[in-house]
């Protein structure tokens, strides 16, 4: 259904009539606030809107907050997020705000809930490029923000964390 959506999206904004358009947002706008939707497509539709410059980044923000509430289940969360990034590297690797979103997000789920998502995770960055894939993880790698406490001030073993980024880069498809 995704597929067809975006061939939909595509077909609408290259015959470029304003009225199809605005018909076209409103079917989107509809569709992504059905709680009957699968979260793939409410997350792709969130993904139409804002790219339409419908949604601003606050309230693509909101969105965001919405689907990956901890109130959701993760599969219903993680879902969500491949609908939003599917086809949507550049998204992740340009814009801080959506980086920061996905970022936090992870960066506050569980041992249990991670492990339990990084299938669908890594569903939804198989579709990526190489190329795409290595700027994500240079994202990663780059990102030290100051409120991360360092190794030496946990106490932790740095040489037993790095052992985990192979690992990482598997899930990946690096």
């Amino acid at each position: 259904i995704a597929e067809k959506i975006k061939e939909v999206n595509q077909s609408v904004l290259l015959l470029d009539v304003d009225e199809l358009k605005a018909g076209w947002i409103d079917a989107i706008k509809k569709t992504m606030a059905l709680i009957q939707v699968a979260p793939m497509i409410q997350g792709y539709c969130c993904k139409i809107l804002y790219d339409a410059r419908v949604l601003d980044h606050e309230a693509t923000g909101n969105e965001f907050s919405k689907a990956l509430s901890i109130n959701n289940s993760p599969d219903f969360s993680a879902n969500w997020l491949e609908g939003f990034l599917k086809d949507a590297a550049t998204v992740l690797i340009l814009d801080d705000t959506i980086w920061n979103i996905v970022d936090n997000w992870l960066l506050h789920l569980e041992e249990t809930i991670f492990i339990q998502i990084i299938p669908l995770l890594r569903r939804t960055f198989s579709i990526y490029s190489n190329v795409e894939k290595r700027k994500i993880a240079q994202r990663v790698v780059q990102k030290k923000p100051e409120s991360v406490t360092t190794f030496s001030q946990t106490g932790l073993d740095k040489a037993r964390g790095k052992q985990i980024l192979p690992l990482l880069e598997k899930l990946m498809g690096l």
